[in-house]
C-alpha cells in the first residue's frame, strides 16, 4: 500500500490561485440548473451549493535542479457542499446521486455524465502552477438539523505543480 505523503510546507501564493480557478471550473458543471451557482464559503440556510477550503494548499516535493530552478508538487484541499432541506429518503439519494456525479465529473471518470462531458481543460493558474488532476474521497453528510436541513459533503484534492 502506498504510504500518505505529509505536507512538507505551505504553498503560500497557491491558495490566491486555487480558489478562483476551482470556483471557475466547479462553476462549468454541466449538471446544474440554469443560475444555479457553486458559491465560495456562502450557502443559504436551507438550501445551496459551495465548496469551503479544507487545509489549504500544501506542498508535497520539492526539486531543486543546477539552474536554480524548483518544482514543487502540490495540493490543494477543499470540500464541496450540497445543502438541502428535507426529511426524504428520495432527496437524500438524489442528493448523494448529485455530489457523486459532480465528483466523478470532477475526476474525469469516463462514461459517468448525464449531460455535457469532462472539462476539456483545467483552468490556467498563475505563478508557475498547474493543475494535474483531481481526486475525490467518500462522500458524508451531517447529521439534520432540527428542520430537516442537511449537508452532504464530497473532499477533493486538486494535484498541481508549481515551477519557481
Amino acid at each position: 500500500m502506498e504510504e500518505e505523503k505529509k505536507p512538507i510546507k505551505d504553498d503560500t501564493g497557491g491558495i490566491e490561485s486555487m480558489v478562483p480557478a476551482v470556483k471557475i471550473l466547479l462553476n462549468q458543471y454541466p449538471g446544474l440548473l440554469p443560475g444555479e451557482e457553486v458559491k465560495f464559503e456562502e450557502l443559504e440556510e436551507t438550501s445551496g451549493i459551495a465548496f469551503i477550503n479544507n487545509g489549504g494548499a500544501m506542498v508535497y516535493d520539492e526539486d531543486t535542479d543546477v539552474t536554480g530552478s524548483v518544482d514543487q508538487k502540490c495540493q490543494y484541499l477543499f470540500i464541496l457542499i450540497y445543502r438541502m432541506q428535507s426529511s426524504r429518503e428520495r432527496q437524500k439519494l438524489i442528493a448523494q446521486q448529485f455530489l457523486d456525479t459532480f465528483g466523478k465529473w470532477l475526476c474525469r471518470e469516463p462514461n459517468v455524465y448525464e449531460r455535457g462531458g469532462a472539462p476539456v481543460e483545467y483552468p490556467v493558474l498563475t505563478d508557475g502552477r498547474k493543475i494535474i488532476r483531481l481526486k475525490r474521497d467518500l462522500i458524508s453528510a451531517t447529521d439534520p438539523t432540527d428542520k430537516g436541513v442537511q449537508d452532504w459533503m464530497l473532499p477533493v484534492a486538486v494535484e498541481y505543480t508549481n515551477e519557481i
